[in-house]
């Protein structure tokens, strides 16, 4: 019994800090028109598409930007870039974020482990604490989804949600979900 009380508080402690931790997050920079950010290397500049960037992980004390381009290492910081880019990019887990256009499928197995699969085959962890925010957006898809009339899209565990099917959501152009 005291086994029981002392699990069913740590997972009440663990809920309260993703709450706060959630409302803590400062909120996504505006949309700046920005279309290009700067990637520099010894003697060279390289101006990165922000809409052909697939996804961004860190790496030390920089990132890694993966898409269209290739692969561009940044002296930057993960949560900067992340929330430089704004609301088509959202963070996954602490080591990645993604552009939302770039998921192909949610995968959820029985233990409840998320992943996403990129348009470009990489196929990527979502951390615990980061469930929250691929749920939100599988919400607004099954909006999306509705509203074109596309009927119910099916958000069960095993299962892969396909969301090449949703306008605006499968990479075709339009708009992007904004997760809240």
């Amino acid at each position: 019994r005291a086994r029981l009380d002392s699990a069913l508080q740590r997972a009440r402690d663990v809920e309260r800090r993703s709450q706060v931790s959630a409302v803590a997050q400062p909120p996504p920079a505006p949309d700046t028109g920005r279309v290009q950010i700067v990637a520099r290397r010894p003697g060279r500049v390289t101006l990165l598409e922000i809409d052909g960037i697939e996804w961004i992980e860190a790496d030390g004390n920089s990132v890694v930007v993966h898409g269209a381009s290739g692969s561009h290492r940044l002296r930057r910081a993960l949560s900067d870039l992340g929330h430089e880019l704004g609301p088509a990019f959202a963070r996954i887990h602490r080591s990645h974020v993604v552009n939302l256009s770039s998921i192909r499928e949610v995968q959820i197995n029985r233990d409840g482990v998320y992943r996403v699969l990129l348009g470009s085959g990489q196929d990527l962890s979502v951390g615990r604490l980061y469930r929250g925010v691929v749920r939100s957006w599988l919400r607004q898809a099954r909006r999306s989804a509705s509203a074109y009339g596309l009927g119910p899209v099916e958000f069960r565990a095993q299962p892969v949600v396909n969301l090449q099917s949703i306008p605006g959501l499968g990479g075709s152009g339009g708009d992007s979900p904004v997760v809240g």
